[in-house]
């Protein structure tokens, strides 16, 4: 333990390394605290020449973390690019501490952020040239926990309320194991009803690009087929799947969760409503899919939607047993002659990308590719 000041001590830091940049990351607290009071991240401009010229901190907003520009190293690179210096110290307030003003944040933080200033600086910070430090907004950000549990599957989350630009409201998923990233995430619209304003769910709302595609995926087949049916991996808060239920009335949607814990959180927290011609079943994906296979199902859309809960493998999405080539020869026989099976591949590792492409090609007649533009997501159209 590093005492930073007298009154931040640093209790964890480390590099974090990949084939575009090194990261430092520090974790502060105070004497008192059980949980750390803030993360910061140092970013460097990828192509510097000589030396590290100019740095600044930027103050991070509750709830913004999990925003691409802050949650993802690519985003921080791009920032950091874009910032018009060399470094930045870009500094996360936590959910479950309180702070009073983006004044007292940066007394605060101070004597830290002096000390992560490059060499070549801090000679200007002896002639009282002070740090320079960037936001994003001139408050702190509107962020509020409204539900917490813990899933047999997925560990500890909690449900979230954000408010951006002051008036769009957004309920978010997070699991605690992956706190800047979002499970699922749903905008909220106030409606009257009998009198008094309440909050709905907009089920017209994508907040994941990589939905936006499986849904062009099932307007495809939608224009072959006048009904359709739709198998989905994973359900999530269920957003794709009231998505396309709403705006794809002839289709049967089958969503299968292996939580039952998620479900009731899709249906306490993100509007989600079972019905007739949109059900979930409870059950690991791949022995549904395998029993499927063997009872002659077919489907005209399949979508891969699961996250993978070992991120150490490189791959967010899905989980590399969902790449095995048994597998993927049953997604084939349940699908329909012409019908699409949409991938969704999170992945770091390159080797896993080049043997996922080989697994599908020896299965599939047709693949095309889409990257998303904020996201590592790639989606695979597989016919």
């Amino acid at each position: 333990m590093v005492i930073f000041d007298n009154e931040l001590l640093c209790t964890d830091m480390f590099c974090s390394k990949s084939p575009d940049c090194t990261e430092l990351n520090v974790r502060l607290s105070r004497k008192e605290d059980i949980t750390p009071r803030y993360s910061i991240v140092v970013t460097d401009k990828q192509q510097i020449k000589d030396k590290i010229n100019s740095f600044a901190a930027i103050i991070v907003p509750k709830g913004r973390d999990c925003d691409w520009l802050f949650g993802v190293q690519r985003g921080r690179i791009n920032l950091v690019e874009n910032s018009g210096f060399d470094r930045l110290a870009i500094v996360y307030l936590q959910r479950d501490h309180e702070y009073s003003s983006i004044e007292d944040v940066k007394v605060e933080i101070y004597s830290t952020i002096k000390k992560l200033t490059p060499e070549l600086l801090k000679t200007n910070l002896k002639s009282k040239k002070k740090i320079t430090f960037l936001s994003m907004s001139d408050d702190l950000g509107q962020c509020k926990q409204i539900a917490s549990g813990e899933s047999k599957f997925s560990g500890k989350y909690f449900i979230e309320e954000i408010k951006r630009n002051n008036k769009d409201l957004f309920r978010r998923l997070i699991f605690t194991a992956t706190p800047n990233s979002i499970q699922s995430e749903c905008k909220l619209v106030k409606v009257k009803i009998q009198r008094k304003v309440r909050n709905i769910v907009d089920y017209s709302y994508l907040a994941s690009e990589h939905h936006t595609y499986m849904a062009l995926a099932a307007a495809m087949v939608s224009k072959i087929e006048n009904a359709f049916k739709v198998l989905i991996i994973g359900l999530g808060g269920g957003a794709l799947t009231m998505f396309l239920h709403i705006f794809f009335k002839q289709a049967n949607i089958t969503s299968l969760e292996i939580d039952s814990e998620i479900l009731q959180i899709a249906k306490k927290y993100f509007g989600f409503k079972e019905n007739k011609q949109l059900n979930v079943i409870i059950s690991d994906g791949i022995d549904y899919l395998h029993t499927a296979a063997a009872r002659g199902e077919q489907y005209h859309a399949i979508f891969f939607d699961v996250d993978s809960k070992d991120l150490s493998l490189g791959v967010s999405c899905p989980p590399l047993n969902f790449l095995q080539p048994s597998l993927l020869e049953d997604v084939s026989k349940c699908l329909h002659s012409a019908g699409v099976f949409v991938l969704n591949l999170a992945c770091q590792d390159k080797e896993i990308r080049f043997e996922t492409v080989g697994k599908t090609k020896k299965i599939f007649q047709h693949i095309t590719s889409f990257k998303t533009e904020y996201d590592l997501n790639e989606l695979f159209f597989l016919l």
